[in-house]
């Protein structure tokens, strides 16, 4: 370790006060004199004064180094203890990531025990029923294919597809079924249908909604980037909108796709 300027300095006064501290007392490293109390060693009272300051700053100094030392100490301990967080979390991180693959794999085993007299004409049947689902709601919420859940379900109809190919029919159709799920989840939280009409979408950050189809109409509301919206009319470059909440409205068409 690099010791600081903070934690040499008092090191440095200690040396220099123990070399006045020998030359004012005379003494020649012989360990009777260097023991022997002060006032046996022949100083006048300015000489005396004079060691009895340079002692005390002596202790005074021990203390800061020693004070110093425990603080390094201190410091090493808690970065220590941050590396062992540190290791500690990225062992549960990769133990957690193996127990989920783990128990992906029992749920394949335990499904493929359960339906293992499943045919591949069931299979290829399961995986294109949840297809044409996956299609339809494709169809139906243009958000729905952009979205997470949309990205695990072609995942598993896609591993569903390469298990058929690998004759694991009681597997594909585990993965199919799992899918469907996913689409069932997924169909149960979307908002209620808006009405028949043309279905758009905002596809900016806010987007004002006027009165009239010109910027001289008064401002009505303001919609955000994402928000389905019904348009009932056009005129010219201007959109007559309405949102499932009732807002209705006409809003610049460049802003709505």
């Amino acid at each position: 370790m690099r010791y600081s300027d903070s934690y040499m300095a008092p090191v440095a006064k200690l040396i220099l006060s123990m070399c006045i501290l020998l030359s004012l007392a005379g003494c020649h490293w012989n360990r009777s004199q260097c023991n022997s109390p002060v006032d046996d060693w022949n100083l006048t009272p300015a000489q005396r004064d004079s060691l009895m300051a340079i002692l005390d700053e002596n202790k005074r100094l021990r203390v800061e180094l020693k004070t110093k030392d425990l603080d390094i100490a201190k410091l090493n301990a808690e970065f220590e203890a941050q590396t062992d967080r540190n290791k500690y979390l990225e062992e549960v991180n990769e133990s957690t990531k193996h127990d989920l693959e783990q128990v992906e794999k029992q749920f394949v085993s335990l499904e493929r025990r359960l339906q293992i007299k499943e045919t591949k004409a069931s299979a290829v049947a399961t995986l294109a029923e949840v297809r044409l689902v996956f299609d339809n709601l494709v169809k139906e919420d243009s958000l729905f294919l952009d979205s997470p859940t949309a990205t695990e379900i072609r995942q598993k109809l896609n591993e569903s597809d390469e298990l058929i190919q690998k004759q694991n029919y009681p597997a594909a159709v585990y993965y199919a079924n799992r899918a469907h799920r996913l689409l069932q989840n997924y169909s149960s939280k979307r908002p209620p249908q808006l009405p028949a009409g043309k279905t758009r979408i905002v596809s900016v950050q806010k987007a004002k909604i006027r009165r009239g189809p010109s910027t001289k109409h008064e401002v009505v509301g303001i919609l955000s980037f994402g928000t389905i919206v019904i348009q009932e009319d056009q005129v010219k470059d201007w959109a007559r909108i309405k949102t499932k909440k009732g807002l209705a409205g006409w809003i610049y068409k460049k802003l709505i796709r």
